[in-house]
């Protein structure tokens, strides 16, 4: 009888796992994309923030990043490129600072 709670358990770990993940998958950045700064949620890591810079003319620009903790950041952005900024609260806002890189 015990051995078989064990593998009861077993399994139905395996399986909330396995449906967290394609949770957690599904909510990534291809999903829940944007321009700009944005944020996707996870019942496991939070609130994670994003910026992307959406553009057809090649550009890349300077990005600031405004954080509640620590310093500013300031990071060069590509083409449709997606850069992650950061869990939880610690993320403030972000903006295109008003120059190319």
């Amino acid at each position: 009888m015990l051995r078989s709670a064990k593998r009861v358990l077993g399994t139905l770990s395996a399986g909330a796992v396995l449906a967290g993940s394609a949770l957690f998958a599904a909510a990534g950045p291809a999903a829940a994309g944007g321009c700009g700064h944005w944020s996707e949620s996870s019942i496991w890591w939070g609130v994670r923030h994003y910026y992307t810079h959406c553009t057809s003319d090649g550009s890349t620009v300077l990005v600031h990043a405004e954080r509640r903790y620590v310093d500013d950041t300031y990071h060069c952005v590509g083409p449709n490129e997606t850069l992650y900024l950061g869990l939880g609260d610690s993320i403030v806002k972000a903006y295109y600072a008003g120059r190319l890189c």
